[in-house]
């Protein structure tokens, strides 16, 4: 599939649940051996997953977001801040409401820190 739009703010997102997206690993995408080891973590939003092929003893990462550019921040992560921020929510309820579904999810602290830090400068790059 060939996107036309590379707007990260624009591109269509999905929830993905864990166990679908183990299925995507089943085997090494390097040599096809069936089974590698899989290693799944969070970062916020962002889902990471490591395979550990015993065959060809390869090892790769796979990030289910691409980074804001010159930032190396999880877009989903920064773009659900932007979101909360500019829609005048509340980010507390809004996380919450991640938290009740079990969706990962930025904490309120780094909700303000991407506030401090990145949302203000990146304000006018992607909604001007």
């Amino acid at each position: 599939m060939f996107l036309k739009n590379t707007n990260l703010r624009t591109e269509p997102k999905h929830i993905v649940f864990l166990s679908q997206l183990f299925l995507l690993f089943k085997f090494c995408h390097v040599c096809k051996a069936d089974n590698p080891m899989v290693e799944a973590s969070e970062f916020g939003t962002e889902a990471v997953v490591k395979t550990t092929c015993s065959v060809c003893k390869k090892e790769n990462t796979w990030h289910s977001q691409p980074t804001m550019p010159g930032s190396g921040i999880p877009a989903g992560n920064f773009l659900l801040c932007m979101a909360i921020l500019v829609g005048g929510g509340s980010a507390s309820k809004v996380l919450q409401i991640f938290s009740h579904m079990g969706l990962g999810c930025v904490s309120l602290n780094t909700f303000f820190k991407y506030q401090r830090v990145s949302i203000g400068h990146t304000f006018f790059y992607m909604y001007m």
